[in-house]
């Protein structure tokens, strides 16, 4: 999720109102934030946050990225059918907070 494929998305409803000076993007990668958040886990995420004091806007959008089904790399769906599902791990769960 950058700002880019946000104006792609918000153009695709017509949604062109928008002044993207107002938004900031957190990264659960580390942009934007003091330190990068489910390196260990596999949690990825995004908070999108649009604010402008004098239009009274303050608004956050959180943005969770599913399973990635990698069938070359299938640690995210075991992590899921085991650790969320039958509750052996709860560190995305947790990152997430």
């Amino acid at each position: 999720m950058d700002i880019d494929s946000l104006k792609k998305v918000l153009d695709s409803y017509n949604i062109t109102d928008i002044d993207y000076n107002d938004i900031t993007i957190y990264k659960s990668s580390g942009e934007n934030i003091d330190s990068p958040i489910g390196n260990e886990s596999g949690f990825d995420s995004a908070a999108i946050h649009h604010y402008n004091e004098e239009k009274d806007i303050n608004d956050v959008y959180y943005i969770f990225r599913g399973t990635e089904v990698d069938l070359d790399a299938p640690e995210d769906v075991v992590y899921d059918a085991f650790g969320v599902v039958a509750g052996v791990s709860d560190e995305q769960i947790e990152d997430a907070r």
